[in-house]
């Protein structure tokens, strides 16, 4: 699950606005599956496979496109094709806004049958578009293609075209052993700009793997020279996190271990090196049966905190600060009414705007096929600084523990804005297919900024100016001082400036 290290690029930003909360307020969704998603029988609203959902804005059209990848359920050889949706907006000859379409066909290689577990997307050689990064797995596997963790470049636009994917191998390292990876983190952890790669391992003698960009997107394997087998030695480690939990400035590794040793843990960078991270800078958080962790500020007090889904009752950790030694504070609370079994992949998202971030945990162990449990989404009550959450889906219909709905079985969610009106919508990949439930905000609450506003503060003016100048030149995006979408910052952007000069209206 979201997982996306990216800088956006868009001539038009959409700016989502909270209101203020109401007593009683909280979410409703439709379901829209069959008019939101367009795919082969068996590839979308039917799809019984693994699935693990990556998001972000892959052609810088203004809305989220998702990358889905596939295989058979549990551990084992059979790989399946993946799937790229673009977010397009057209569905049976009728013009709507956000409908999911399948165009695997502009990434090659993506209709190769593959084991691929997780991906994550990263503008790895910063050109300003997001790339692929996968991880796959198989216990005990002979090696073949299908079980090579990928890298698929973006290749941009050309005169406002995009121009898809391309695999590119060539930017990943050989591994010792054919890799059982569950899990792929990317981030910055050497502090030149350009994200790294951590994968996780699930049982076998190569552990997990600290994967070290060169600034343009080839990586080499420097996981023995930088990181401290306290941290790498893996037993079912399912996912990992980077980045900076203890705000010093340089980005920290997160990971579980779901299995003995049972552990969850931080691999803090040191800033004196940095991109290395010593023995004694790891933190075990807990010695819990952790399956996955998500990470962001719960209670709005400026400190990132974390989630830890569990085998067991699932938790949450609220940032108290730092420890004399740079370490930070935690203070452990449970998660009300979650249900045992292996929770899973975790989203943290603000879904009825009131500016306090929410919490929805997934079901299926990702080892074994698990369909009897159920979602949980757990609804953030804004009683800071110790936040509480009580369990509740909303409208959605409370599913019973034993299976049979659509809320039962959940591989991933993945959380964004769909149709553009600034309401979180769902995306829910089960063991028996996948629904699409949008978010039934009372209305719309974007506003659009007006073309040359590049700094956001509804009005086209100097600033505005300077930072097209900074931007003169670039390829590849150009960010929103781009106006005209061409991949180049030149005269004609500077034009449209100049057409719009003054409030954005």
């Amino acid at each position: 699950m979201v997982r996306t290290y990216q800088r956006i690029a868009l001539s038009t930003v959409l700016l989502c606005l909270a209101p203020s909360a109401q007593a009683g307020d909280w979410v409703t969704f439709a379901n829209e599956s069959h008019q939101r998603l367009i795919s082969d029988v068996g590839i979308g609203l039917q799809d019984p496979r693994e699935k693990d959902y990556s998001w972000g804005d892959i052609d810088q059209d203004g809305d989220i496109d998702l990358i889905v990848v596939r295989k058979l359920v549990g551990t084992n050889s059979i790989g399946y094709r993946n799937v790229l949706f673009m977010n397009e907006g057209i569905a049976e000859g009728h013009k709507i806004n956000g409908v999911l379409v399948d165009r695997s066909n502009m990434i090659p290689g993506f209709f190769n049958l593959t084991n691929d577990r997780d991906a994550a997307l990263a503008d790895l050689d910063g050109d300003g578009w997001l790339d692929i990064v996968t991880a796959t797995a198989c216990n005990g596997c002979a090696p073949n293609a299908g079980l090579l963790p990928r890298i698929y470049m973006n290749q941009g636009s050309v005169e406002g075209v995009w121009q898809g994917f391309v695999l590119e191998q060539v930017r990943m390292p050989s591994f010792p052993e054919v890799p059982n990876f569950c899990g792929v983190a990317v981030g910055d952890v050497t502090g030149n700009g350009a994200p790294d790669i951590y994968f996780t391992d699930y049982n076998q003698d190569m552990e997990d793997r600290l994967l070290i960009n060169n600034g343009i997107g080839f990586f080499t394997d420097q996981t023995a020279a930088r990181v401290s087998t306290l941290l790498t030695s893996s037993s079912f480690a399912v996912h990992a996190v980077i980045i900076d939990i203890n705000q010093d400035g340089v980005n920290d590794i997160i990971k579980n271990s779901g299995l003995g040793p049972y552990d969850f843990k931080i691999s803090y960078n040191d800033p004196d090196v940095e991109g290395v991270f010593p023995q004694s800078d790891v933190q075990i958080v807990c010695t819990c049966t952790d399956y996955f962790v998500a990470v962001d500020d719960l209670n709005n007090d400026g400190r990132l905190d974390m989630i830890e889904a569990d085998d067991a009752s699932d938790r949450y950790y609220l940032n108290q600060g730092n420890l004399a030694n740079g370490k930070v504070n935690w203070h452990e609370i449970f998660l009300p009414n979650s249900t045992g079994g292996f929770d899973n992949n975790t989203v943290i998202a603000d879904l009825d705007n009131d500016g306090w971030k929410d919490i929805l945990i997934t079901d299926v162990d990702v080892d074994l096929p698990s369909c009897d449990q159920r979602l949980d989404i757990h609804h953030n009550q804004g009683n800071a600084p110790n936040v509480t959450f009580v369990r509740d889906l909303g409208s959605l219909p409370d599913p019973p523990i034993g299976g049979g709905t659509a809320l039962n079985g959940v591989h991933d969610i993945a959380v964004f804005d769909i149709d553009g009106d600034c309401w979180l919508d769902l995306i829910i990949g089960n063991c028996t297919g996948t629904t699409i439930w949008i978010n039934q905000g009372p209305g719309s609450i974007c506003k659009a900024t007006c073309d040359g506003d590049i700094d956001g503060d509804d009005t086209v003016n100097t600033s505005d100016l300077l930072a097209m100048f900074a931007a003169w030149g670039h390829q590849g995006g150009g960010g929103p001082a781009d106006i005209d979408g061409n991949g180049t910052v030149n005269t004609a952007d500077l034009l449209l400036l100049f057409a719009n000069w003054g409030p954005c209206v």
